[in-house]
């Protein structure tokens, strides 16, 4: 039986210690299919007036006929310019929803640290580069993370807020603008529109969680919003090579203040495992690591399988115990996503045995698996925490 996660917390490190099961890993409800429902409903009850003309005063406002319009588009511009003029429309649309956060953002003590729109990203200082990730063609993302803790919630609503009124006022101008409205001035005005109000429902798909989700965490659970707002920062300070054992403090502590039944638990205590484990804060690093494990439930399986590597290694490293490290090494997949997640645990296990010469096998092994990944701050602050292990293993 999987004891709740406050009863095995209160027990000490039962799941690191292999006395109580993993949580099986659940996929959270995205609430994306509310939103589908919603504008489906929409898009009938229009019709439904359309065809009926009632109430007349709603056709009158909102369903005017649009074909005579649309022909004398397609008669200037033809079909490759009114494709042309969608696509413009469309990522101008997504520049300006984008740029909102960040000016939104900038005002209230944000750092901006990339701006992305479909697959072109902008980093700082002025280095463009392509994204081929999710999502490269149809959203962009503005990376932003806050410079101080004060105040943090109300800050981080005004810069959420920014890109959903972003897109409403620059609509609201053009429509304003004593000019006809065109192919592309048309479709601007309905792109920003639908994305307005559709970034304000509160979602979560596999491109990441909507504006409006994060607004009602920041409005009903301020705690649980200051959270994922100390964890922008503190994924910002890896990306740019910081260790971590040099993480903020006062942005872990804001991270690791709440805990729940979500993803963001696990990130949090994960990156704070990270700290204490390598300030060598033995007892501090266990009891991170088992609110992460508990709440695996919520990971990604990546993570997980990280989790795993992560629980071998402290078993092996830390506690000198590799029968359990062993037990967990079983539980990563020989197909693990990052293959140096199991070298790194068999490591761990060799030096606990005193096999000083097959452990350094291992690390090769592991930093060879690591140069594969391609090259980013990541990548080398693995490689900088190997060469440090590789020092401990074979002092001068």
């Amino acid at each position: 039986m999987i004891l709740p996660a406050t009863e095995t917390l209160a027990n000490g490190t039962p799941i690191l210690d292999r006395m109580a099961p993993l949580p099986p890993r659940t996929v959270p409800g995205s609430g994306l299919a509310v939103l589908l429902a919603v504008w489906v409903a929409a898009a009938i009850i229009l019709a439904v007036c359309w065809i009926f003309n009632r109430p007349p005063i709603l056709r009158q406002w909102f369903l005017t006929d649009l074909r005579p319009w649309f022909l004398d588009q397609w008669t200037r511009i033809g079909i490759i310019g009114l494709g042309a003029s969608t696509f413009a429309a469309f990522y101008l649309m997504l520049a300006v929803h984008e740029l909102g956060h960040v000016v939104a953002g900038l005002s209230v003590g944000f750092r901006c640290r990339s701006y992305r729109v479909g697959p072109l990203r902008f980093n700082h200082p002025l280095r463009v580069s392509l994204y081929r990730g999710p999502g490269a063609i149809v959203n962009g993302v503005a990376e932003l993370d806050p410079i101080t803790t004060n105040r943090l919630a109300w800050r981080g609503m005004a810069m959420v807020l920014g890109g959903a009124l972003a897109n409403f006022l620059t609509a609201v101008v053009v429509l304003l603008l004593p000019l006809p409205i065109t192919a592309f001035s048309g479709f601007f005005v309905v792109f920003s529109i639908a994305n307005g109000m559709n970034d304000l429902f509160p979602f979560e798909s596999r491109l990441g969680i909507s504006d409006g989700r994060r607004i009602w965490m920041l409005l009903r659970q301020p705690q649980h919003g200051e959270r994922w707002l100390a964890l922008l920062r503190l994924s910002g300070e890896l990306t740019d090579g910081v260790l971590p054992e040099s993480l903020s403090a006062e942005f872990l502590a804001k991270a690791i203040a709440v805990q729940d039944d979500s993803a963001d638990t696990v990130k949090a205590n994960a990156m704070a495992f990270s700290s204490a484990f390598y300030q060598q804060k033995d007892s501090e690093a266990a009891k991170r690591l088992e609110t992460c494990l508990a709440y695996s439930d919520r990971a990604t399986p990546a993570l997980r399988e990280a989790l795993k590597s992560d629980a071998a290694v402290y078993q092996a490293r830390r506690r000198k115990r590799a029968d359990l490290a062993v037990e967990w090494l079983a539980e990563i997949p020989v197909t693990a996503q990052y293959s140096w997640l199991r070298a790194r645990a068999e490591a761990a296990i060799l030096e606990a045995n005193g096999d000083f010469e097959g452990a350094m096998k291992k690390l090769v092994e592991t930093e060879t698996a690591i140069l594969a990944i391609p090259k980013n701050a990541h990548r080398d602050t693995l490689l900088r925490l190997l060469q440090r292990w590789k020092a401990e293993l074979c002092p001068a």
